[in-house]
């Protein structure tokens, strides 16, 4: 009698696992400057916010993003500005992720629009769009590709990003991203780390600088991104648990 108990435990323990090991991990827009092609699935929040130091400033930043529908998410993020001390809404930019293809084996696209508000160009909105690509090859390797508008269609961008998974819940990065438009092009470089501590909730740490500049430009950042359980998708997993008891 002992042993079949054990092996009941065992095998409810091993289904349990089973179960969490298929939910997918927290996959962020931060603090990378590239836009990854992940769409939040229906009905999920997900909040990311960071901290960045430049030039002798602290300036946090927040975003909210929810999944509106299949394959459509949307997000909306601001910065504080660079005094924490006394904190006030220097932009908001509401935007929206598309996804257009996402295919075993193949790479990934998604179109993302924003609109843009900035009181520090006379209360202006900006429209603007943006194609991001992703690929992943050799298991653990991603290559990301951005080219899209900014600044109300003026200049444009391009951004490019490799990953490497090189622990578990660990993956390393570095990218470029740059601005092209009337003015001399920016070019930037950046490199970071990933740290999941849950599925749900994820550290990340990175520092960049300008290329080609006689100024300085270097930053660091720090931020943290945590997803929200879906209560919907868990109630239809507990229903479909029940049946299947």
């Amino acid at each position: 009698m002992r042993k079949s108990l054990y092996a009941l435990f065992l095998l409810l323990g091993i289904n349990v696992w089973g179960q969490e090991q298929e939910i997918e991990p927290i996959n962020t827009d931060r603090p990378d400057q590239n836009e990854g092609t992940y769409v939040l699935p229906k009905g999920t929040f997900q909040i990311e916010g960071g901290l960045q130091y430049s030039e002798g400033e602290f300036a946090p930043s927040l975003m909210l993003r929810y999944g509106l529908l299949k394959g459509t998410e949307i997000r909306l993020d601001t910065d504080f500005g660079k005094d924490i001390w006394h904190t006030q809404f220097n932009d908001f930019t509401l935007s929206v992720k598309q996804r257009l293809l996402n295919k075993e084996n193949l790479p990934a696209f998604t179109l993302v629009g924003y609109l843009a508000y900035d009181d520090t160009e006379g209360d202006r909105i900006n429209a603007d769009l943006l194609l991001a690509v992703d690929y992943e090859f050799l298991l653990k390797w991603s290559l990301t590709y951005n080219i899209g508008s900014s600044d109300g269609f003026e200049n444009m961008v391009m951004n490019s990003q490799l990953g490497y998974s090189f622990v578990e819940k660990w993956t390393a990065f570095g990218e470029y991203y740059g601005t092209f438009g009337a003015a001399r092009p920016k070019h930037n470089l950046s490199a970071g780390l990933k740290c999941l501590l849950t599925n749900d909730l994820q550290l990340d740490a990175l520092a960049g600088f300008s290329v080609f500049k006689s100024e300085s430009d270097n930053f660091v950042a720090l931020g943290e991104a945590y997803r929200f359980k879906n209560k919907n998708k868990n109630k239809q997993q507990n229903k479909q648990q029940n049946k299947q008891s």
